[in-house]
């Protein structure tokens, strides 16, 4: 990201302002004085046959290394009290990390017969960390002792998966159709999200590392062919997300310090919240689909 004294973001006005020559309005992003972000990883995959110990038994291995780094350098965003114009100030504020993690997959098939297969599969994710950006002059203080989770900077999220499912091939009344069915379960550690919050009157976005998940369900998909211009599609999954470990804030400020809802472990004058029995969006328990495709008989 290249350095740049053109504008800056995530401008805001405090109430308390309005008397101000400018009306109060400050930015809590700064200025850009540059930026750098890159990943080297080394990875390979390959599939054996065991059909000399057992009839249509593979194994599949994966695996991958990935090394990432991020840089990002800010200014502080300096205001002229009488025009409320922005300008770069004179010091400069660096962030760095960098985090590294492997993924792995593991497979095994069996081929019972030329129709059907069964499969259980290990796999284990990562996701690289990174910087959040934020005008350290403007901030007034440290924002990790108002804003949960808020770090300079953070780390890498990691997923474990494991899955069991069968493909089965079949013929009906002339027609060819294929049956996929799974069961998995899924671990998420340090999950990623994206928040905002408010410290000292100055709005922030960031993003953290909040939580831990699991997530299992089933899902199966019907694919029937009766003949060649009519094809009948059928899926359906059902989802069981819940989170196992989260500590927020609450984004409507409702909930004062000393609340009995607070956590115990709440910083003084703070309310911090037990998240854990929000729903997941976008996960509904229930999903089904329906297609039916028809093929007109044309060039």
């Amino acid at each position: 990201q290249p350095a740049t004294t053109l504008g800056t973001g995530n401008v805001y006005q405090i109430f308390g302002g309005v008397f101000n020559e400018n009306l109060g309005y400050n930015s809590a992003l700064g200025f850009s004085a540059g930026g750098r972000g890159g990943g080297t990883a080394i990875y390979a995959q390959a599939t054996t046959d065991l059909a000399r110990w057992i009839r249509g038994l593979k194994l599949t291995a994966g695996y991958r290394f990935s090394w990432t780094r991020t840089t990002f350098a800010s200014r502080p965003a300096v205001t002229d009290s009488l025009t409320g114009v922005f300008s770069p100030g004179p010091s400069t504020s660096v962030v760095r990390t960098k985090s590294s993690g492997p993924n792995v997959h593991l497979a095994l098939s069996e081929e019972l017969s030329d129709k059907l297969m069964t499969y259980l599969s290990f796999s284990r994710a990562y996701v690289p960390g990174g910087v959040n950006v934020y005008d350290s002059g403007q901030a007034g203080g440290d924002p990790a002792s108002a804003l949960p989770n808020f770090a300079p900077t953070y780390g890498p999220e990691k997923m474990f998966a494991t899955e069991l499912g069968v493909k089965w091939d079949f013929t009906l009344a002339k027609g060819a159709g294929r049956i996929n069915a799974d069961v998995y379960h899924y671990a998420f550690r340090d999950i990623q999200e994206n928040f905002s919050g408010t410290f000292n009157n100055v709005g922030f976005f960031y993003t953290a590392n909040i939580a831990a998940a699991a997530h299992r369900g089933f899902e199966t998909s019907v694919t029937f062919v009766p003949s060649s211009s009519w094809e009948l599609r059928l899926a359906y999954n059902y989802n069981d997300f819940y989170y196992t470990r989260w500590i927020g804030q609450d984004p409507a400020n409702v909930a004062q310090a000393g609340d009995a809802i607070c956590v115990p472990s709440s910083p003084a004058g703070y309310c911090f919240l037990d998240l854990r029995k929000n729903p997941a969006v976008g996960m509904p328990p229930h999903q089904g689909h329906l297609t039916l495709v028809y093929r007109v008989p044309l060039a």
